[in-house]
């Protein structure tokens, strides 16, 4: 009986692997004998694909298109005129995916951007597949609504030939090689825009590499690469980005020149974004600000550093509050008269600030933390926590977990025992937690130029 069970069963598995073979092969018949170009084919029957097959729209091949002088004349022509069924096909209302990773020549973008190409503009919800290879363009590529741009990246570098790489043409005179969101946006701004997986190279031009300053939901970046982008690489600007992101995993490289304006990223005057979360920041020769954080409720993390005067810049330019700095590492070397700052605080516009788990390979002259606002200046390597609050009577409410001796660097420390007998920092406090405690010590000034514990009095 049990050889007539696996005999059966043997049947049974043979008998489906048959199926599956015919239906596979009926499938591939009759999608080459529809032909429907750019469409990949589906059944509409359920029985093996016994019945016809159609084109689906869901899923478009850019590369049958791609005809110079008959169809798509480049690549962002081809994408255009599939967006706006200039070939043929209807392009589905609700949107679908357009695959131009097939498309290998023709990269240069002649006449405009796969939105605005030459008179023609369209605005179609799509998520846009690129090809490996230079995209070069001339012209802002401004995303409309619902677009998700995805190239190809192997990892971090530049113009590697099996990545994706959009390049600003020489004398390009525009602000930004990307743009989120353009004039057709409603006035509350645009939604669901993102980019990924790509690189952004300006060629050494005064030029951003992305700006945000007209999308919100749903519209972030991640794992994007800017190459010689001398202006800002990502700037997020105005209310309507107000919960944008997550910009992640994002690279910033001027590689051999750099100028004044050269700046990683710039978030500014929104009312809080879903924050920077990971973010290289190289500049060799030395630039001048690596971040601007001129915005409130904002979160950056998971950040590297190298060649910056000024690492993280809070409040230069905006009002700064309830803002998150989180894992935070500079590793440059001072090399010119300025000073080096891994985190810098302006005064008169930082409140509610936390700073968690930086530290700064800099050495002799550099700081970790200058606040301008307390006149506080840390030169620890590392700092686990550095919290500055609001401001009241003249003051303001602040903690570290730092015991440098540099001047206004008060603290609150606690041991067994009596606080120990080296010098201390001015309004420190000391809390003695042993058994036989005699209670707290502040530090005062003990009449010789120098400062010392003295034990509070406890009625």
């Amino acid at each position: 009986m049990s050889h007539i069970v696996r005999l059966a069963l043997g049947w049974t598995l043979f008998a489906s692997v048959v199926a599956i073979t015919a239906c596979v092969w009926l499938f591939q018949t009759r999608a080459e004998a529809q032909n429907t170009q750019g469409q990949n084919a589906v059944c509409t029957s359920q029985t093996l694909c016994s019945g016809s097959t159609v084109g689906t729209r869901a899923f478009i091949d850019a590369s049958m298109f791609l005809n110079p002088g008959q169809q798509g004349n480049d690549l962002c022509d081809t994408i255009n005129g599939i967006l706006g069924s200039r070939f043929g096909v209807t392009y589905p209302p609700h949107g679908a995916v357009i695959d131009a990773r097939g498309i290998s020549t023709n990269l240069t973008c002649t006449l405009g951007t796969p939105w605005a190409e030459g008179s023609s503009y369209v605005n179609q919800p799509s998520t846009i597949l690129l090809p490996a290879g230079t995209i070069t363009t001339s012209v802002p590529w401004a995303l409309p609504t619902n677009t998700r741009l995805i190239g190809i990246a192997t990892g971090p570098g530049n113009n590697n030939l099996l990545d994706t790489t959009l390049q600003a043409s020489s004398g390009f005179t525009s602000t930004a090689i990307v743009q989120f969101g353009d004039s057709h946006c409603p006035s509350s701004g645009c939604q669901g825009i993102s980019i990924e997986h790509l690189t952004i190279n300006g060629i050494g031009q005064v030029v951003n590499g992305i700006e945000n300053d007209n999308c919100g939901l749903l519209c972030y970046v991640d794992h994007v690469n800017m190459y010689q982008v001398l202006g800002t690489g990502l700037k997020v600007s105005g209310t309507n980005a107000t919960d944008s992101g997550p910009y992640t995993d994002i690279t910033f490289d001027v590689g051999s020149s750099t100028g004044s304006s050269t700046q990683c990223a710039q978030i500014i005057n929104t009312n809080g974004t879903r924050g920077i979360h990971g973010m290289t920041c190289i500049a060799n020769p030395d630039a001048t600000n690596g971040i601007l954080l001129d915005a409130s409720n904002n979160s950056i993390e998971d950040v590297r550093i190298i060649g910056f005067y000024n690492g993280i810049v809070v409040g230069s330019n905006a009002t700064a509050k309830s803002n998150l700095l989180l894992n935070i590492y500079g590793d440059t070397l001072k090399s010119g008269l300025q000073p080096i700052n891994l985190i810098q605080i302006y005064s008169g516009s930082v409140s509610d600030l936390a700073i968690m788990a930086v530290s700064n390979a800099g050495g002799t002259g550099t700081t970790t933390i200058q606040d301008l606002q307390t006149s506080t200046t840390l030169t620890d390597p590392y700092v686990a926590m550095y919290a500055l609050g609001e401001s009241s009577s003249g003051g303001n409410s602040r903690f570290t977990t730092s015991t440098s001796a540099a001047a206004n660097n008060a603290t609150w420390m606690f041991g067994s025992g009596a606080p120990p007998q080296t010098g201390c920092v001015m309004g420190s406090l000391y809390s003695d937690a042993s058994s036989n405690s005699t209670g707290l010590y502040v530090c005062n000034p003990n009449g010789s130029g120098s400062y010392a514990w003295a034990s509070v009095p406890v009625n």
